[in-house]
């Protein structure tokens, strides 16, 4: 008959503890008294007296149940196990257990552990300690069941992964500033946009000065001072002297997060590079150092653009031709022979069939119907469908939610340079796989195409954006006020960002 501990008035209701247990239970210990009757079923902990069994070596074979509370026989699932051992219940029980318990009953020493019962998908923290003298081979085990705090913190490293590789696939770096403490702290991504080891921690505050470079010290230090006194937001562009001798222009966001009484207590925010976008900046202001250099700039623009134009225009003919001639009107002159030779309805309906489904898909093509509503979404799901299915080449889309893009012209555009980008991937890229990420930045809308195919060396990249026909690109978008960006490594693939002004082309 199983044995349960009775209700004690000045345990009351509380989570028992090791040292708590093992008082109590020295406290209550006289002769003929029932044994350990300061334990109760209040607490909601598992808990049991074993009495650990040694060989005839004097090594600990086996331990028996002596006390069990209706806690523990919930959780372990064993019925009466008042006087039985544990190989009664469990044969094959690994002895590292016993071992465990035998070292505990010898020692005195409390150990702590975590055990998973399969069976019952459940994990418990173990502890266990001696509860009565010396030389008795008793052992107190309290079970505490730790599944749910097990899997919250398996779901928080789960997300804090999902985290870290969106931010390795957009490029920033995170920051956290302790205002009381003036401790930093930042990810993986903030060393690589100063070009510091990881592993050498976030820099003195004076070593992170000398980063900045010069002319933009007192500006940095007088925006974080005004956002800490006065501002919830940080916003910022500085220059950093990297320590191999190359200089980055880095964006700053941040926000700061105050106490009841409105103290700034932390600072957080994110750095990103955007030195091809500075260097833009600044191409096109010397561009515009005279009039005649700036409109004969853009007017070679034009040309170019209109050269490329036409010789999509006349490749995308070439392309609804071979449609036309090689598929659909071979599809045609089927059926007009099968209805010639008389064949069956089936093999009829089978031919026009295929030639419906050609017509709708060329027609798809033609005119997207994604192209007649601002939802980015719908476009990006149609390209990565399309890539899938023509091209065997998977497609991962991740769009902030509700992103729009106004205007059917910018869509139009979008929508051709990501196919461009696509092709290039499936000609030259050797990868089965490629991310396109899109998100609003400020007022414009920012598309990131990345793969981890054999990407291009640094030192030939006139030639190689070339036979991407990446310049035509970039002067297309450059003319609608959007920006190209390329960065690639032999080896670890390409990013191609692509930056949208909104609103700019009119439907």
């Amino acid at each position: 008959m199983t044995r349960r501990f009775p209700g004690s008035s000045f345990l009351g209701r509380f989570t028992a503890r090791p040292a708590q247990l093992a008082a109590e239970v020295a406290a209550a210990q006289r002769p003929g008294e029932q044994f350990y009757h300061a334990l109760s079923d209040s607490i909601h902990q598992g808990f049991c007296v074993i009495e650990v069994l040694y060989d005839e070596d004097g090594a600990p074979c086996d331990y028996r149940f002596l006390e069990t509370n209706a806690a523990f026989e919930e959780q372990s699932g064993l019925v009466d196990p008042i006087g039985r051992t544990a190989r009664s219940f469990v044969p094959d029980l690994e002895a590292h257990w016993i071992e465990r318990y035998g070292r505990v009953a010898d020692t005195g020493v409390t150990e702590r552990h975590v055990g998973e019962v399969a069976d019952m998908n459940r994990v418990f923290e173990i502890e266990a300690f001696r509860v009565c003298e010396p030389g008795s081979h008793r052992v107190g085990i309290l079970f505490t069941d730790i599944t749910e705090r097990t899997r919250t913190e398996a779901l928080l490293r789960e997300n804090e992964e999902r985290l870290r590789h969106a931010q390795d696939a957009a490029g920033i770096g995170t920051w956290d500033l302790d205002v009381a403490t003036g401790v930093v702290s930042w990810s993986d991504g903030v060393f690589d946009l100063v070009g510091l080891p990881a592993e050498a921690g976030v820099p003195p505050a004076q070593v992170w000065e000398r980063l900045v470079h010069p002319e933009d010290r007192e500006r940095v230090h007088r925006a974080v001072q005004e956002a800490l006194d006065a501002g919830g937001s940080y916003v910022n562009e500085f220059r950093v002297l990297r320590p191999d001798g190359t200089m980055r222009w880095l964006a700053a966001r941040g926000h700061v997060a105050r106490d009841a009484a409105g103290r700034p207590v932390r600072m957080l925010g994110v750095n990103f590079d955007i030195t091809e976008r500075k260097e833009a900046e600044r191409a096109l202001a010397d561009l515009n150092g005279t009039l005649e250099a700036r409109v004969e700039a853009q007017t070679e623009q034009v040309r170019t653009l209109a050269r490329a134009l036409t010789l999509a225009e006349q490749q995308e003919r070439r392309r609804i031709a071979h449609v036309l001639h090689d598929d659909l009107q071979q599809l045609l002159v089927g059926a007009q022979l099968a209805t010639a030779t008389g064949s069956d309805a089936g093999r009829l309906g089978a031919i026009l069939d295929e030639a419906i489904e050609k017509t709708r898909t060329l027609s798809h093509e033609l005119s997207p119907p994604f192209l007649h509503n601002d939802r980015l979404d719908d476009l990006l799901d149609w390209l990565a469908d399309h890539a899938r299915e023509y091209y065997d080449l998977k497609v991962w889309v991740r769009v902030t939610p509700d992103l729009t893009l106004p205007g059917e012209g910018l869509r139009e555009l979008l929508y051709q340079a990501l196919r461009e980008l696509l092709l290039n991937v499936v000609k030259h890229a050797e990868t089965d796989g490629v991310l396109i990420a899109a998100s609003r930045v400020g007022e414009r809308v920012r598309v990131v195409v990345r793969d981890e195919g054999v990407g291009f060396d640094p030192g030939q990249r006139g030639e190689s954006e070339a036979t991407l026909g990446l310049p035509s690109l970039r002067e297309r978008l450059a003319l609608v006020g959007g920006h190209l960006n390329v960065v690639s490594v032999p080896g670890q693939g390409t990013l191609v960002t692509l930056d949208l002004p909104l609103g700019k082309v009119a439907a």
